[in-house]
């Protein structure tokens, strides 16, 4: 291990922990509203530690430091909103991170599995909320259960489904709507759509581009033209 190198990565960490107890209350008084410069530079001092604690073979500086990255990657995209929880742990952690750089080389023998338990909960906890408050996607078993609940529609009701689709398709606002269309008048409608397909003159029907046939033949190789 180059000494040299080594004791340059321990002075650059030590500027990058600095003022992170500043940035992480800073962070926890904005809340919601959070500077997201803040919150990258410090994402940026876990993730500067990171990579340099792996150059140099220090394996539990490393596992805190991407632990903490987890953790404040959530915080800046907004997965998570900063609260004193948060703030405490994250200022725990930095500080045993700091202590292990202090004493690199002790830090192997170091003991971060409180830590690593707190933030690995931290985000945990972050993702369950997150897929808690997300609506479910409705599942086959629902879709089925609507669909006998609502028999198949009138030869005019699909018909003005087919008219609802093509005017909203050609309406000339940009503002998008959607609309609730019956299971069974989705299903008549792609049958429809189908019929029309085959029944179209072949003239009508799209072919290629020259420089679209172009393309594939010649790429195509000699063993895809074989039988």
């Amino acid at each position: 291990m180059d000494d040299e190198l080594l004791g340059v990565f321990v002075n650059e960490a030590r500027e990058h922990l600095s003022t992170i107890e500043t940035d992480l209350l800073s962070i926890e008084e904005s809340g919601v509203t959070v500077d997201k410069d803040v919150v990258n530079k410090v994402f940026r001092a876990a993730h500067s530690i990171k990579g340099a604690s792996s150059f140099f073979g220090l394996h539990k500086v490393k596992e805190l430091a991407h632990m903490l990255e987890t953790v404040l990657d959530m915080l800046r995209s907004g997965e998570m909103i900063p609260n004193a929880e948060i703030t405490n742990v994250l200022l725990a952690a930095f500080d045993q991170l700091r202590e292990m750089i202090n004493h690199y080389d002790e830090s192997e023998n170091a003991d971060i599995s409180e830590m690593t338990v707190n933030l690995s909960g931290l985000a945990f906890s972050c993702l369950r909320q997150n897929k808690e408050s997300s609506p479910e996607p409705a599942s086959i078993h629902d879709l089925h259960a609507e669909s006998f609940a609502n028999p198949p529609a009138t030869r005019a009701e699909t018909t003005a489904a087919r008219s609802a689709v093509k005017a909203a398709a050609y309406s000339p606002s940009t503002v998008e709507e959607t609309i609730r269309v019956n299971v069974g008048v989705l299903e008549q409608l792609m049958n429809l759509a189908g019929e029309l397909v085959l029944c179209m003159p072949p003239s009508r029907r799209r072919t290629r581009a020259p420089w679209e046939r172009r393309t594939s033949a010649s790429t195509r190789s000699p063993q895809s033209c074989r039988t």
